[in-house]
């Protein structure tokens, strides 16, 4: 087996484009960069396989493959999202994950050198492959979604009193205690004059007068 030296310091440029056509909005992690930048879009191999919790002595014979997930988490509010960065995080895929087994761990591939009619010259090779994998959740402020969510959510609280009445006077152990104190039975028909307010409206006249005894003076 002949070992490549120093691969662990080989680079990988990761360029990353995404849009939502929706908002109008394009970002990728090279525009606005003068060069490539270290941990943002440029990456050794070893950082790549440190970040997904593995040494590269571990992966150099054998190889690996490694999954990136680039997350971007936009809030387009703010300067039109401009300052948006996307987050990458590195896992290795090819060993046993979460308790679920592999038969077959690290990377290779074949491929034939020096072909003749009579002969050919098959190679093993050994190396870590890059899989990636890209999500994006854009943010913005719209009045119509929010005048829809205010509005909802006043209906469920007008849902939420009625259905907690009915739950308190039929369903829980001391539902006529509730009704008892809730409502009020009249025995006699005064007791409902009684209970009137001082102010109510003459039959003949629109305007509010005073119902409430008063004491006239007789002049003699």
């Amino acid at each position: 087996m002949v070992r490549l030296e120093n691969t662990g310091n080989w680079t990988v440029f990761v360029r990353v484009n995404t849009q939502v056509p929706e908002f109008r909005f394009f970002k990728s992690n090279t525009e606005g960069e003068s060069k490539p930048e270290l941990g943002y879009n440029l990456f050794t191999l070893e950082d790549i396989v440190k970040r997904a919790g593995w040494s590269f002595d571990e992966v150099r014979d054998k190889g690996a493959v490694i999954l990136g997930k680039v997350y971007y988490a936009c809030n387009l509010d703010i300067h039109n999202g401009r300052n948006c960065r996307p987050h990458i995080d590195f896992f290795r895929v090819d060993v046993e994950q979460n308790g679920l087994h592999t038969f077959s761990s690290g990377f290779n591939f074949r491929f034939i050198r020096n072909q003749t009619p009579s002969s050919r010259t098959l190679v093993k090779v050994y190396g870590i492959r890059l899989l990636f994998e890209r999500s994006l959740t854009a943010s913005k402020f719209d009045l119509t979604a929010t005048s829809t969510t205010i509005g909802a959510g006043l209906a469920l609280l007008s849902v939420a009193t009625v259905v907690t009445d009915f739950l308190l006077q039929y369903c829980i152990p001391r539902s006529p205690a509730y009704r008892k104190n809730k409502f009020e039975v009249l025995s006699h028909p005064s007791d409902a004059r009684d209970m009137l307010p001082y102010f109510s409206i003459h039959p003949e006249s629109k305007e509010p007068l005073l119902t409430q005894d008063k004491e006239e003076k007789k002049v003699h």
